[in-house]
């Protein structure tokens, strides 16, 4: 669920739309359900996405524990998530560019039970801090894993998705670079 804060602002009523935002990208309000858990990675093709959040927590595997005030950039091209929700969170987010629709998603080992130990372990009797990936209990837990490392030394284990399958949505335009030249060639119409 979201509220945009930039129009126009369209967004895909399938997964054959192929674009979520408008030409300079979107600024969105968003809400994440308490204890909602995304197993998989995602990337955005097309676009840098910006995400603050304003109220509760956010755990993004790899990158941190999220609280009020964390601020987190997503190159474009680069993967990221599994991601969990203990409390639910208000989110604003920022795209430089419209958003490929869907998400294209890939498995990651181990990231549903990370996610389910996050909200098993978390506190509920005070927020929740940042905390850097790099200084998360689980963190060694995930690197400890050999499935998990097994996999990142897999093509389908890299971080960048620039050598993803071509040819589809949403994967057009695709490959770092590309969204700029993409975006270059809009014209205004002048009245």
């Amino acid at each position: 669920m979201h509220k945009s804060l930039r129009l126009p602002d369209p967004c895909p009523d399938s997964p054959d739309a192929g674009f979520d935002g408008g030409p300079g990208g979107y600024l969105r309000f968003q809400y994440i359900a308490p204890q909602m858990i995304a197993a998989a990675e995602h990337v955005h093709h097309e676009c840098w996405e910006e995400i603050i959040v304003l109220a509760g927590d956010v755990l993004l595997v790899n990158e941190g524990q999220m609280g009020r005030g964390s601020v987190v950039g997503h190159p474009q091209e680069w993967y990221h998530a599994p991601f969990a929700s203990r409390s639910g969170a208000i989110i604003l987010v920022h795209t430089d560019a419209p958003m490929g629709y869907p998400w294209p998603p890939r498995d990651y080992p181990g990231g549903q039970s990370l996610c389910e130990c996050y909200l098993e372990a978390q506190d509920w009797t005070r927020e929740i801090d940042h905390v850097p990936w790099s200084h998360h209990p689980l963190a060694p837990v995930q690197d400890a894993d050999p499935l998990y490392q097994a996999w990142r030394q897999t093509p389908s284990g890299r971080l960048w998705g620039d050598d993803d399958l071509p040819g589809e949505v949403p994967y057009l335009p695709g490959g770092r670079g590309k969204a700029s030249a993409f975006r270059s060639s809009w014209q205004r119409k002048v009245q």
